[in-house]
């Protein structure tokens, strides 16, 4: 919350600038008793309204958020995570957790397992939240027509608003807002290295480029979400994938990919380049994935620290992705087993990874594969040698 008030500061002083200048006209024509009782009584309002504001917004997103999922597994996805303003929801092992999404809007992230057909398919899930928002707008204006488009006078002789006009105007708010955000989201435009769904079906329609990485990026998620080890991908692809920069947020998947195929294959030199490089894009970007964005700088603060033995810079990363909001648990607690071991303090960074292995097992799921492959990098993060 202490985020949102940060980012929207201008946005609430503007608020209460109107309400002010509310209060300053009617006591100017009135009584200046007027003006102030109006002043007083409208900051007392001020937050209902930014409240309702608020759990509106978050309704239109998870609606259109929803509609990303729901297309998705009819298109044959996986679930991987939602995130719902500060709020995100993800799949474990044992079952769905909430986490802290921080100060997000809205993202759906979900995986095919198989290659088949995988741009038509991505196509599907992603119309799946304009159609959702648009839905959701017509079924708002019907429920305005059901109850009645005749508003009568605004107030009534006690000088409050009917029940009924006040559900009718928050109706239509919602209508609109809703519109608003279906309109915007198939508008194809770039927000802090996300493409909005209309930039993502243009591209992948109109751009051979593009659409080749976005091949390459699913098709690699595929194998991933499958269960493949990162060494059994094809190393083309990822190479590939890598170098197809395009200034984007998937440059991040991208290089955290070629990371985890070259740490996997025994390249480490490789890897820590890519992960320095996703850190560096990530922090550029202000990635809206949050758990992306979590991930890279516990995965640069384990390389950094495994393979430099560079302590101090390794914690010092390692800090900063504590303060992301999303929290993970077993690649935090690898990252720094990791360190106390390039502090020399072996016996502590033994005890650490027991407690990564332990985390790692209530969090994985049924993939053993993907499992066993960060076991070994857990067992490597307490072991003495660098590139053991």
């Amino acid at each position: 919350m202490k985020a949102y008030l940060k980012k929207y500061r201008l946005m609430l002083g503007i608020l209460f600038g109107i309400c002010a200048a509310a209060a300053v006209s009617l006591g100017a024509i009135t009584e200046p008793s007027v003006g102030i009782e109006l002043f007083f009584v409208m900051l007392i309002a001020l937050p209902i309204i930014v409240g309702i504001t608020f759990a509106i917004f978050l309704l239109i997103i998870a609606v259109h958020e929803l509609g990303h999922v729901v297309a998705g597994k009819w298109a044959g996805f996986e679930f991987v995570y939602i995130q719902v303003g500060p709020f995100g929801w993800r799949r474990t092992q044992r079952g769905h957790r909430f986490f802290y999404a921080g100060d997000q809007w809205g993202l759906t992230c979900m995986v095919p397992p198989s290659t088949e057909r995988i741009l038509p398919r991505f196509r599907f899930m992603i119309m799946g939240g304009p159609v959702a928002s648009a839905v959701f707008q017509w079924l708002t204006l019907a429920a305005v027509l059901i109850a009645g488009t005749d508003f009568g006078p605004l107030f009534e002789s006690d000088g409050g608003i009917s029940l009924v006009d006040g559900i009718r105007i928050l109706l239509l708010f919602i209508a609109f807002i809703a519109s608003i955000f279906a309109m915007s989201s198939i508008v194809p435009f770039r927000y802090r290295g996300q493409w909005s769904d209309g930039a993502y079906l243009l591209l992948s329609i109109f751009s051979k480029r593009r659409a080749r990485r976005l091949e390459l990026h699913l098709s690699l998620g595929a194998h991933i979400a499958s269960g493949t080890r990162a060494r059994d991908c094809d190393g083309e692809q990822v190479k590939e994938n890598a170098e197809s920069r395009d200034g984007s947020s998937m440059d991040v998947g991208a290089d955290f990919l070629a990371y985890l195929y070259a740490l996997d294959t025994g390249d480490f030199a490789s890897a820590q380049e890519h992960i320095e490089r996703a850190a560096e894009t990530s922090r550029k970007l202000r990635l809206i994935d949050a758990l992306l964005a979590t991930v890279v700088l516990l995965e640069a603060a384990y390389a950094k620290a495994r393979f430099e033995r560079d302590a101090a810079g390794a914690r010092a990363v390692y800090e900063e992705a504590l303060k992301q909001p999303a929290k993970l648990e077993a690649q935090r607690l690898r990252a720094l087993a990791a360190i106390q071991c390039a502090e020399g303090d072996l016996e502590l960074a033994q005890e650490t990874a027991s407690a990564a292995r332990q985390a790692l097992l209530e969090e994985a799921d049924e993939r053993m594969d993907l499992i066993q492959m960060e076991l070994e990098w857990i067992e490597a993060a307490a072991d003495g040698s660098p590139q053991s």
